[in-house]
């Protein structure tokens, strides 16, 4: 039972997963997640992050078939799981060579900015553009801003928001980002402003579909 819990994995490896997963995750009173950007750099600092094309596209499958409510939230049980259908899905020399063969971090970064880019549906010029602005913010290399320094780079990047609407799922989205009270990392923050983004397109769809078809 215990080994089934572990999904697999021996007790030193589920110790280092959970001590990456901490650096990473979002509490809220007693439950710990990681949302999906953030479990992308989880595996990357792994060294566990697929090279070859088709594993990549396993690899936004697993991830897409484990969020099917598209919560984008992970809790360190569900990271298990995934990690276990990855190495399942892709050949453990696949991902852990990854990781030895990187030969330097900005290398490192660019093969992240790509996959976050492929799960978000944007290019990866723009992952890699926002992070560069975020840095830029992030004066006292904290790693993390906070809400009024991401407003700030909000409207760096010209994605302030426009009108009520758009100010109202805004203020939510600060909100989310103010949990844990400790700043929001750059990958939570790109999770962020997808749902953020999600929800205003979703609000203009619904409001439009005057025939109620979807």
């Amino acid at each position: 039972q215990e080994f089934a819990k572990r999904q697999g994995f021996s007790e030193e490896e589920v110790a280092e997963f959970r001590q990456h997963f901490d650096r990473y995750a979002l509490r809220e009173r007693t439950i710990a997640t990681v949302d999906v950007a953030s479990f992308i750099r989880l595996c990357s600092v792994l060294g566990m992050l697929p090279s070859e094309e088709s594993d990549v596209r396993r690899f936004l499958h697993v991830i897409r078939v484990v969020d099917d409510e598209s919560r984008h939230q992970f809790e360190f049980p569900v990271v298990l799981r995934m990690l276990r259908l990855l190495t399942r899905e892709t050949t453990a020399e696949s991902f852990r060579s990854d990781s030895a063969a990187s030969p330097s971090n900005a290398e490192d970064s660019g093969h992240e900015h790509a996959i976050i880019a492929q799960f978000f549906e944007c290019t990866q010029l723009e992952i890699r553009t926002l992070h560069e602005m975020f840095e830029t913010r992030d004066e006292l290399d904290a790693g993390t801003l906070n809400n009024e320094q991401l407003q700030c780079l909000v409207e760096d990047v010209g994605l302030q928001p426009f009108g009520p609407v758009q100010e109202q799922y805004f203020a939510r989205m600060l909100e989310a980002a103010n949990k844990g009270g400790n700043g929001v990392m750059f990958h939570r923050f790109v999770t962020l402003m997808h749902a953020y983004y999600q929800q205003v397109y979703s609000h203009y769809f619904h409001r439009f579909d005057d025939d109620g078809s979807g």
